[in-house]
Protein backbone atom coordinates (compact mmCIF):
# COMPACT_ATOMS: atom_id res chain seq x y z
CA UNK A 1 0.00 0.00 0.00
CA UNK A 2 2.61 2.66 0.66
CA UNK A 3 4.27 1.79 -2.74
CA UNK A 4 0.74 2.79 -4.43
CA UNK A 5 0.79 5.80 -2.48
CA UNK A 6 4.17 6.72 -3.27
CA UNK A 7 3.42 6.62 -7.27
CA UNK A 8 0.20 8.26 -7.28
CA UNK A 9 2.61 11.31 -5.24
CA UNK A 10 5.04 11.03 -8.00
CA UNK A 11 2.02 10.98 -10.86
CA UNK A 12 0.24 14.05 -9.02
CA UNK A 13 3.33 15.92 -8.87
CA UNK A 14 3.68 18.95 -11.78
CA UNK A 15 5.59 18.16 -14.55
CA UNK A 16 7.86 21.56 -15.69
CA UNK A 17 8.59 22.37 -11.88
CA UNK A 18 11.65 21.83 -9.68
CA UNK A 19 12.24 23.55 -6.59
CA UNK A 20 15.47 23.23 -4.24
CA UNK A 21 15.01 25.42 -0.94
CA UNK A 22 17.88 27.71 1.00
CA UNK A 23 19.55 26.85 4.25
CA UNK A 24 17.55 29.12 7.02
CA UNK A 25 19.53 31.94 7.61
CA UNK A 26 20.81 33.10 11.47
CA UNK A 27 18.57 34.15 13.75
CA UNK A 28 17.79 37.92 14.19
CA UNK A 29 15.08 38.92 16.51
CA UNK A 30 13.70 35.37 16.53
CA UNK A 31 13.38 35.40 12.92
CA UNK A 32 14.81 33.73 9.97
CA UNK A 33 14.80 33.80 6.44
CA UNK A 34 15.31 31.68 3.44
CA UNK A 35 14.60 31.27 -0.65
CA UNK A 36 12.56 28.44 -2.18
CA UNK A 37 13.43 28.61 -5.85
CA UNK A 38 11.14 26.89 -7.99
CA UNK A 39 11.93 26.09 -12.06
CA UNK A 40 9.12 26.33 -13.89
CA UNK A 41 8.63 25.55 -17.46
CA UNK A 42 5.43 26.30 -19.91
CA UNK A 43 4.26 26.88 -23.66
CA UNK A 44 2.40 29.67 -25.05
CA UNK A 45 -1.25 27.62 -24.41
CA UNK A 46 -0.60 27.38 -20.75
CA UNK A 47 0.39 23.79 -20.64
CA UNK A 48 3.79 22.71 -18.57
CA UNK A 49 6.86 21.23 -20.31
CA UNK A 50 7.08 24.36 -22.57
CA UNK A 51 9.87 26.10 -24.08
CA UNK A 52 9.48 28.66 -22.24
CA UNK A 53 11.05 28.28 -18.23
CA UNK A 54 11.87 31.02 -15.06
CA UNK A 55 12.89 31.03 -11.82
CA UNK A 56 10.13 31.38 -9.21
CA UNK A 57 11.21 32.83 -6.23
CA UNK A 58 9.78 32.70 -3.07
CA UNK A 59 11.10 33.51 0.53
CA UNK A 60 10.08 32.18 3.68
CA UNK A 61 9.94 33.52 7.25
CA UNK A 62 9.93 31.49 10.61
CA UNK A 63 9.10 33.10 13.98
CA UNK A 64 11.25 30.82 16.15
CA UNK A 65 9.37 32.32 19.53
CA UNK A 66 8.34 28.79 21.28
CA UNK A 67 4.86 27.77 20.93
CA UNK A 68 3.38 29.07 24.27
CA UNK A 69 5.05 32.61 23.95
CA UNK A 70 3.31 35.83 22.93
CA UNK A 71 5.97 37.10 20.26
CA UNK A 72 4.07 37.92 17.31
CA UNK A 73 6.29 39.32 14.94
CA UNK A 74 4.90 42.13 12.01
CA UNK A 75 6.12 43.57 8.78
CA UNK A 76 5.87 46.11 6.37
CA UNK A 77 7.36 44.04 3.41
CA UNK A 78 8.16 45.45 -0.01
CA UNK A 79 10.17 42.65 -1.46
CA UNK A 80 11.38 44.67 -4.80
CA UNK A 81 13.14 47.35 -1.87
CA UNK A 82 13.65 45.47 1.14
CA UNK A 83 15.92 42.69 -0.31
CA UNK A 84 19.00 42.98 -2.02
CA UNK A 85 19.38 39.94 -4.24
CA UNK A 86 22.95 38.78 -5.73
CA UNK A 87 23.28 36.13 -8.37
CA UNK A 88 26.52 33.95 -8.16
CA UNK A 89 28.62 31.20 -10.54
CA UNK A 90 29.80 28.43 -9.40
CA UNK A 91 33.13 29.88 -7.87
CA UNK A 92 31.46 32.77 -6.17
CA UNK A 93 31.53 35.42 -8.46
CA UNK A 94 28.97 37.72 -8.51
CA UNK A 95 27.04 37.95 -11.77
CA UNK A 96 25.78 41.30 -13.20
CA UNK A 97 22.54 41.36 -14.83
CA UNK A 98 21.52 43.76 -17.30
CA UNK A 99 19.33 46.63 -16.73
CA UNK A 100 15.75 45.59 -18.80
CA UNK A 101 12.31 46.34 -19.92
CA UNK A 102 9.61 45.30 -17.59
CA UNK A 103 6.09 44.73 -19.09
CA UNK A 104 4.73 43.08 -16.04
CA UNK A 105 3.03 43.66 -12.26
CA UNK A 106 5.69 43.85 -9.33
CA UNK A 107 4.40 42.06 -6.20
CA UNK A 108 4.16 44.88 -4.42
CA UNK A 109 4.28 45.37 -0.45
CA UNK A 110 2.89 42.89 2.07
CA UNK A 111 1.95 43.36 5.93
CA UNK A 112 2.68 40.47 7.61
CA UNK A 113 1.97 38.79 10.58
CA UNK A 114 4.10 35.91 11.86
CA UNK A 115 2.89 34.56 15.36
CA UNK A 116 5.13 32.57 17.76
CA UNK A 117 6.50 28.84 16.16
CA UNK A 118 4.92 29.60 12.79
CA UNK A 119 6.46 30.10 8.99
CA UNK A 120 5.46 32.21 5.71
CA UNK A 121 6.24 31.91 2.42
CA UNK A 122 4.73 34.66 -0.12
CA UNK A 123 6.35 34.87 -3.88
CA UNK A 124 8.99 37.76 -4.31
CA UNK A 125 9.85 37.35 -8.38
CA UNK A 126 8.54 39.30 -11.14
CA UNK A 127 6.88 35.99 -13.56
CA UNK A 128 5.72 37.01 -16.92
CA UNK A 129 6.36 38.87 -20.10
CA UNK A 130 10.26 38.80 -21.03
CA UNK A 131 10.95 34.74 -21.17
CA UNK A 132 12.80 33.29 -24.16
CA UNK A 133 12.92 29.87 -25.44
CA UNK A 134 16.48 29.07 -25.05
CA UNK A 135 16.93 31.03 -21.84
CA UNK A 136 15.58 30.52 -18.05
CA UNK A 137 14.72 34.51 -16.67
CA UNK A 138 15.31 35.12 -13.14
CA UNK A 139 13.35 38.50 -12.31
CA UNK A 140 13.46 39.27 -8.57
CA UNK A 141 13.90 43.57 -8.04
CA UNK A 142 13.34 46.88 -10.25
CA UNK A 143 16.66 47.70 -8.48
CA UNK A 144 18.20 45.00 -10.59
CA UNK A 145 17.76 43.98 -13.95
CA UNK A 146 16.88 40.52 -15.10
CA UNK A 147 19.26 37.59 -15.35
CA UNK A 148 18.97 34.81 -18.58
CA UNK A 149 20.44 31.91 -18.23
CA UNK A 150 21.36 30.09 -21.15
CA UNK A 151 20.19 26.15 -20.74
CA UNK A 152 23.09 24.90 -22.58
CA UNK A 153 25.73 25.91 -21.05
CA UNK A 154 26.61 24.10 -18.13
CA UNK A 155 27.41 26.17 -14.90
CA UNK A 156 26.40 26.36 -11.57
CA UNK A 157 24.42 29.45 -9.88
CA UNK A 158 22.75 30.21 -6.30
CA UNK A 159 21.06 33.22 -5.20
CA UNK A 160 21.43 35.02 -1.78
CA UNK A 161 19.90 38.03 -0.43
CA UNK A 162 20.24 40.43 1.99
CA UNK A 163 16.78 41.57 3.99
CA UNK A 164 17.08 44.97 5.49
CA UNK A 165 13.49 46.97 6.88
CA UNK A 166 14.12 49.92 9.04
CA UNK A 167 11.20 50.70 11.23
CA UNK A 168 9.26 54.20 10.70
CA UNK A 169 10.00 56.18 14.10
CA UNK A 170 6.18 56.87 14.17
CA UNK A 171 5.46 52.68 14.20
CA UNK A 172 7.93 51.89 16.74
CA UNK A 173 6.32 49.15 18.51
CA UNK A 174 8.27 45.99 20.07
CA UNK A 175 6.43 43.47 17.69
CA UNK A 176 6.95 45.41 14.56
CA UNK A 177 10.65 43.88 13.44
CA UNK A 178 13.27 46.15 12.09
CA UNK A 179 16.84 44.87 11.37
CA UNK A 180 18.89 43.10 8.68
CA UNK A 181 19.04 39.35 7.74
CA UNK A 182 21.61 37.59 5.43
CA UNK A 183 20.27 34.99 3.32
CA UNK A 184 21.38 31.88 2.93
CA UNK A 185 22.18 31.17 -1.16
CA UNK A 186 19.76 28.30 -2.80
CA UNK A 187 21.29 26.56 -5.99
CA UNK A 188 19.20 27.82 -9.42
CA UNK A 189 18.59 24.15 -11.15
CA UNK A 190 17.37 23.78 -14.54
CA UNK A 191 16.73 20.24 -14.66
CA UNK A 192 18.26 18.26 -17.64
CA UNK A 193 21.17 20.50 -17.78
Amino acid sequence: MPFVIFCLVLLLQPTGTEQTVGDWSAENQNVQARFLVRYHSSSLDGKTDGPYSQFLVYLELRNTAPTLSTLVRKFDLDAATDITYRVTDERGREIASPVAFRSTFLPGAYSLVLPPDSLLRFPVSVNGGGVFEDKTKLDVSPKQGIWYFDETVRRDFRLSGTLRISQPPERYQTYWWRGEIQIPPVALKIPGR
